[in-house]
């Protein structure tokens, strides 16, 4: 009997989950014992996907209570651990031993568990690390409490004051926070109605406050997330797990909102209550660079580098903060101080601790210009990318293109495009030949671009200018009326003659500084285009 193993029971809460719903139960169908899913109104295949799955699917209507289909999973499960996991979350594959093994601790009520949540930043995926509780034993007085954002510990505490609740290294990865994947959902105006009620009925919860303004940052309310954020301040007691969160939130919106000062305030005050947070150290860095204190901002970057990411469990964790994140800041605070070569050390450790995330290049590259001629920049690029050319070469050619050099660019669009039939090649190849003035080899790889591509009306406005710088006003004219649908082609196609003004403006400026007072000019023409295209 003293090695009997225990059982686990998965409890879910589910609604129109059929994409998700698979990789989830896919990840635990050989831990689960049993497998308890409440849906509440699916009009998809997640029942059928539950039921295949083997799942006991229990069907309920929506009330808008989270905790309350989530304590009828709990009535149901017979297993002696219970496992929570959303429709939208995993359990990673090489933890399911880790699982298993302290489910057999008989001291333990719980355990807090890491949520790596995937978020996209600049095309590139990013990831958050939360903790909650997720495994727990199974006992009637467990239950979860609240009409959303809710909780199963206070009730756990209530059995027990000593109960003891540990963190375990068994990560659950969640997918939710993913762009595609939280537009098509568009859950947040039900979150916001569902915690707004929740805050009606217990005005002075600073976790529900605390939330709310969550929710309104993410759908970009700002000043009513500040608002709530501070409201939950006022209730805070840095003992509690999400209280820590709350200070770097707070922070953050107020940063976004421009209010320096108060951010840091609120900041410093922070990392008085934890020491220890890296993110908070880190957003103080950010304010004082802002605030026009390079010097400063290098010594709280270079902290962060040597405190690495935190490892708290009530600390909401930025991957990378101690890491590839602090070292660009840093790039950034020193370039500030006009030190280039400590800049792009720090650049090139930013890049090398995160290699799927190219923007320290685009830093270096701009640098190295002044120095050096862009042939010896993009090989320097190549020996910095360890990708197959397939990979680097696009990449390349756009930070190349950012610096408008449009020759040095050329060699890796050609060598992409004359490997690869995709149209954006053909449209960047013909770009680059335009800017060059070889008008004629511009219009050839241009004129490639099909009606069917997505850059087709872009590499038409191309090859309008080139007809145009050609003299063959007829064939331009030609051009346009094939694109008479776009109500606003006359002044795209005149921003891009800026362009190209801007495009002359800049390689003079680098010979004859004093022409720069120009860009002024350019500016305002660029407003008036804009504003008569609006």
């Amino acid at each position: 009997m003293a090695n009997k193993k225990p059982k686990l029971t998965l409890c879910m809460v589910v609604r129109n989950e059929e994409l998700l719903l698979p990789r989830c139960l896919e990840s635990v169908k050989d831990l689960a014992d049993e497998m308890i899913i409440v849906d509440t109104g699916s009009t998809d295949r997640t029942i059928q996907i539950a039921e295949q799955a083997g799942a006991i699917v229990i069907q309920e209507p929506w009330e808008q209570n989270f905790s309350k289909p989530l304590n009828r999973a709990l009535r149901e499960a017979k297993g002696e651990w219970i496992l929570r996991l959303d429709g939208d979350e995993e359990l990673v594959a090489e933890d399911k031993g880790k699982l298993r093994k302290i489910m057999t601790d008989p001291r333990v009520e719980g355990y807090i568990l890491p949520i790596i949540s995937l978020l996209n930043d600049q095309n590139v995926v990013e990831e958050e690390v939360s903790s909650f509780i997720r495994l727990y034993r199974n006992r009637p007085d467990y239950v979860y409490e609240g009409l959303i954002h809710e909780q199963v510990i206070p009730s756990i505490y209530r059995r027990d004051p000593k109960a003891v609740i540990k963190s375990a290294d068994v990560r659950i990865k969640h997918y939710g926070y993913l762009k595609e994947i939280s537009d098509a959902k568009n859950k947040g105006k039900r979150n916001l109605e569902i915690t707004l009620e929740a805050i009606k009925r217990e005005p002075d919860n600073g976790y529900l406050r605390f939330y709310m303004g969550v929710e309104y940052r993410r759908q970009n309310e700002r000043n009513l997330a500040a608002v709530q954020f501070a409201e939950a301040m006022r209730r805070i007691d840095p003992k509690l797990p999400w209280a820590s969160r709350c200070v770097q939130a707070y922070t953050t919106v107020l940063m976004e909102l421009g209010l320096w000062e108060q951010a840091m305030s609120i900041a410093e005050e922070g990392i008085r209550l934890y020491p220890d947070y890296t993110d908070l150290v880190y957003l103080r860095g950010v304010i004082h660079h802002q605030q026009g204190n390079p010097l400063a901002a290098v010594s709280d970057f270079s902290k962060c580098i040597a405190m690495g990411d935190p490892a708290g469990l009530n600390y909401v964790v930025s991957k990378g903060i101690g890491g590839y994140k602090s070292y660009y800041a840093l790039g950034l605070a020193y370039r500030t101080l006009g030190k280039n070569e400590e800049a792009v050390a720090a650049y090139e450790k930013s890049y090398k601790l995160f290699p799927a995330r190219p923007v320290p290049l685009y830093d270096i590259a701009a640098i190295q210009l002044n120095q050096q001629p862009s042939p010896w920049i993009g090989q320097y690029l190549e020996n910095m990318m360890s990708q197959p050319n397939k990979e680097k070469y696009p990449v390349i050619a756009d930070i190349l293109l950012s610096l408008r050099e449009y020759e040095a660019a050329e060699k890796y669009i050609a060598e992409m495009a004359n490997h690869d039939p995709h149209y954006q090649f053909r449209y960047l190849l013909g770009g680059c030949y335009r800017k060059r003035c070889a008008y004629k080899d511009a219009i050839r790889e241009l004129s490639k671009v099909p009606v069917s591509s997505p850059y087709y009306t872009e590499a038409r406005l191309h090859l309008c200018a080139c007809y145009q710088y050609e003299n063959e006003a007829e064939k331009a004219k030609d051009v346009l009326l094939q694109l008479n649908g776009d109500e606003n082609l006359f002044a795209r196609l005149s921003l891009l003659f800026l362009e190209d003004s801007k495009d002359i403006l800049t390689r003079g400026v680098r010979r004859f500084p004093e022409v720069k007072s120009l860009s002024k000019e350019l500016e305002k023409i660029e407003e008036a285009i804009l504003h008569v295209g609006k």
